[in-house]
């Protein structure tokens, strides 16, 4: 299992720790820092994630898939914490 205290910040860390970051049972914090430290792979997982702010955060990235960008620019939870009426698709 990884640390968690760092561990999404450490540029040396393998795939399949970022992944395991992203767990669901990991504090919302380890999973929002973890947001940017993967592939599309890990972007995908985040944008699925329960959480609104870790839902904005892979919203935010440029390497997020098209299909998931879609579905964020239309999640209303993620377009009350970004503090907009809708974000674009575009973006």
């Amino acid at each position: 299992m990884v640390a968690v205290a760092d561990a999404s910040r450490d540029p040396d860390l393998p795939a399949s720790a970022v992944a395991e970051l992203m767990s669901v049972d990991r504090p919302v914090r380890v999973r929002h820092d973890t947001v940017n430290r993967g592939g599309r792979t890990v972007l995908t997982i985040a944008a699925a994630d329960p959480n609104p702010a870790v839902r904005v955060a892979a919203h935010g990235s440029p390497n997020l898939p098209a299909a998931a960008r879609y579905a964020l620019s239309r999640d209303l939870a993620v377009q009350r914490l970004a503090g907009r009426q809708r974000i674009s698709a575009a973006s």
